[in-house]
């Protein structure tokens, strides 16, 4: 073998590995770590680079490519941290304010004044709910005595409308999973301050509809008519979840997927989460940094916190377990656990009391068990 041939057999063998697995991932370390970050700025530096940089900047894909980050929240991050070096301000300060401001969404964030004590469950998922799990959990909130409850959101499975595989013998269910959220609404109806905020689960309800609708170029004609029969807006998906499920019926307010409850003065706000890590924590710590505010998720079906200290300021996110089986057929070993959670809070201050559900279905709080 010639000296060519084995200069192109390396390169080769050098080109599969940095497509590998394996090789992205030794790429990504290395683009992280100091000497990759001092690498690439050289290379960004040279003259030639910053001259290519500036014709396509100059070019329209790229005005439009910067008009793209600079309405981006990344983008506008970006600004508030140049903004506070030239004026002298301490910019970690000033990107916490400009992150809250942009997600301060008036269409999707509903205060819940004038309460004290709120008790919160989620990700029940009838009807594949742990019932000892959740008969604990509400006589714990029995006792408690909330003056406001949060249903924070995967409380019906909404399973016959899924995209997954599912099993036969659970197909057809739907009018058991009302029934149950039924059941579970009339039992804290007594609450003064009910609210249901929706779940990427009871968000399926808008995804059939609206795949329905791209599928036939419009709301297919049977839909329709079962609708309306039903005295339904087919255009209002929302109202249509809220009606189905009997929601206004028990004095609960219904928002969905998306929406968050803000608590405290807005100092602290409840959603149901879309994003999900390995470790317990890990998920609250995402959603903190994507807010920008103290949060509470549920979600992830486990029990986590997070806190950090801003400037002296203690600021915190919660995940809140769930209170479905723990042992479901669709997975195996799930990294989950059962639970809810209550809040007090008193004016802008608030206090956020994770409750777990032990093994053997026990709760336990300053000394008095429940079981």
């Amino acid at each position: 073998m010639d000296v060519e041939e084995a200069r192109r057999r390396a390169r080769e063998a050098q080109a599969r590995y940095r497509r590998s697995p394996k090789g992205k991932e030794t790429e990504r370390r290395y683009q992280q770590s100091d000497k990759g970050r001092r690498a690439k700025a050289r290379h960004e530096n040279t003259p030639k680079r910053k001259d290519a940089r500036a014709r396509w900047n100059a070019t329209a894909a790229g005005l439009a490519n910067y008009s793209r980050y600079a309405h981006s929240e990344q983008g506008r991050m970006r600004d508030a941290r140049n903004d506070a070096n030239r004026k002298g301000q301490d910019h970690k300060v000033l990107l916490e304010q400009t992150r809250a401001r942009l997600i301060q969404d008036p269409e999707r964030g509903h205060a819940m004044g004038g309460v004290k004590k709120v008790a919160l469950i989620s990700d029940i998922q009838f009807p594949f709910e742990d019932p000892r799990a959740l008969e604990l959990a509400l006589q714990y909130i029995e006792f408690y005595k909330p003056d406001g409850i949060i249903l924070n959101g995967d409380i019906a499975d909404c399973h016959d409308l899924s995209d997954y595989d599912r099993d036969p013998q659970d197909i057809g269910k739907t009018l058991l999973e009302v029934q149950k959220c039924r059941d579970l609404m009339k039992r804290l109806q007594h609450i003064p301050t009910k609210i249901w905020v929706g779940g990427n689960h009871e968000d399926r309800w808008r995804r059939v509809i609206w795949r329905e609708s791209q599928r036939r170029a419009g709301l297919g004609e049977v839909l329709s008519v079962i609708l309306s029969g039903f005295g339904l807006d087919p255009t209002d998906i929302d109202e249509t979840f809220r009606r189905a499920f009997y929601i206004g019926e028990y004095g609960f307010k219904y928002w969905p997927y998306g929406h968050y409850i803000e608590l405290a003065d807005g100092n602290l706000i409840v959603t149901h989460g879309f994003m999900s890590r390995k470790h317990s924590g890990a998920t609250a710590r995402a959603h903190y940094e994507r807010l920008g505010r103290c949060v509470i998720i549920g979600h992830c079906h486990r029990f986590g916190s997070y806190t950090t200290t801003k400037m002296g300021d203690i600021h915190g996110a919660w995940e809140s377990g769930c209170l479905a089986l723990l042992n479901p057929k669709w997975i195996q070993f799930p990294d989950w656990q059962h639970g809810l959670i209550t809040i007090d809070v008193e004016g802008p201050t608030f206090h956020v009391n994770q409750i777990p559900i032990l093994p053997g279905y026990v709760i336990s709080v300053d000394g008095r068990k429940f079981n």
